[in-house]
């Protein structure tokens, strides 16, 4: 009995580190907000005005297609990918992902 209390306890702390260093991401409005503040620091002050309707607009669909990336693609696929995002300085490497 007690051989199987030590499997079982091995077993469920690999399970937990699996999934803190595979699965674990950053959820899709994180993601979003650093695509936004890439987006920004890209844009600069061309258009003060605008660049508020932008962001919120930018925030709403980034949002949407993220959520629906990780439905579709499943919860470690986003985890690559969004890990990929946040390691990203620019967009075009953001897009590379």
């Amino acid at each position: 009995m007690r051989i199987a209390g030590v499997i079982f306890l091995t077993l469920v702390a690999f399970l937990t580190l699996v999934w803190f260093f595979l699965l674990r991401a950053p959820s899709p409005e994180v993601v979003c907000d650093h695509i936004i503040e890439m987006t920004v620091a890209e844009v600069g002050d061309k258009a003060p005005n605008a660049r508020d309707a932008l962001i919120d607009q930018l925030r709403l669909r980034c949002t949407k297609e993220k959520r629906t990336k990780l439905r579709l693609r499943g919860k470690y696929y986003y985890a690559e990918y969004a890990k990929c995002v946040m390691r990203s300085e620019t967009l075009a490497e953001a897009e590379g992902c």
